[in-house]
């Protein structure tokens, strides 16, 4: 037979190249005949599997790992090729996608992949990194409101890290209006801040289910207090404008029950 040349051949199945030689040492295999040999396993990857991610082909055919980073679909970020066992910012398993492209930092991963990701959120989410924008985003665990992207240490606005993949608002307002817009501004900006409502109520008319034995009962949008008024209604409530429109709605009622 034939001796070794020590040069390179592509393997389809691994999307590597071994090296034609005494089996024992890694990557090492009789390159069976007819066989294109390469100079190089650089050259054998560029020439011999161009569909194959050349870093990716390069680096395996070796044993070793890029520490370059990939996408994980999965958590809607991107991972370091290195060894799991080191733990993020590494990938949960072995990256093993010989097609999937491997990017030399994560802040072109998540530039080239993740488009409509604000890019330092996803590089911070993908390094591990408790880094904050100040920006505000939609809170729908908390309930339907708008949080900021800081410290939660620091108390309300502040809820911590958001997804990566979460839209970011520049101001609590801003959110408000472009993520949360059927709800009134002012109430959605104090909710944010958790104080109290500067409005008074719009003064239009709602049912409140709670009172009138439970067939409900139409009071005034406003504080406690004045003609009428049942409180501030909740701001998916539907208001009417006069107590006579209110009271066309709840026709199960009397009239002279139907409103405060």
């Amino acid at each position: 037979p034939p001796a070794p040349t020590d040069k390179s051949y592509a393997n389809y199945e691994s999307g590597t190249c071994f090296q034609d030689c005494a089996p024992g040492p890694f990557g090492c295999a009789i390159a069976p005949p007819p066989v294109q040999l390469y100079d190089t396993v650089e050259e054998c990857c560029a020439e011999s599997q161009p569909w194959v991610d050349l870093a990716y082909c390069e680096s395996r055919s070796v044993g070793d790992l890029t520490e370059g980073w990939v996408v994980d679909w999965t958590n809607m970020k991107c991972v370091q090729d290195c060894d799991p066992d080191e733990g993020p910012p590494c990938a949960e398993s072995i990256h093993a996608d010989k097609w999937a492209t491997i990017f030399e930092t994560p802040e072109e991963c998540c530039e080239t992949s993740f488009t409509w990701v604000d890019t330092d959120a996803c590089v911070a989410d993908s390094e591990g990194i408790a880094q904050y924008t100040d920006k505000f985003y939609i809170d729908t665990i908390a309930g339907f409101k708008c949080a900021q992207d800081c410290d939660i240490a620091n108390g309300l606005p502040c809820m911590g890290n958001p997804e990566s993949y979460l839209q970011r608002f520049d101001t609590a307002a801003d959110c408000c209006n472009g993520g949360l817009g059927w709800l009134d501004t002012d109430r959605c900006i104090a909710d944010t801040n958790d104080v109290a409502p500067v409005d008074q109520g719009s003064g239009e008319w709602y049912v409140d289910y709670t009172l009138n034995e439970a067939d409900g009962q139409c009071v005034k949008d406003c504080a406690v207090g004045g003609p009428s008024c049942g409180g501030l209604k909740d701001q998916w409530t539907v208001g009417y404008a006069t107590s006579a429109e209110c009271c066309a709605y709840l026709s199960w009622v009397e009239p002279g029950d139907c409103s405060l």
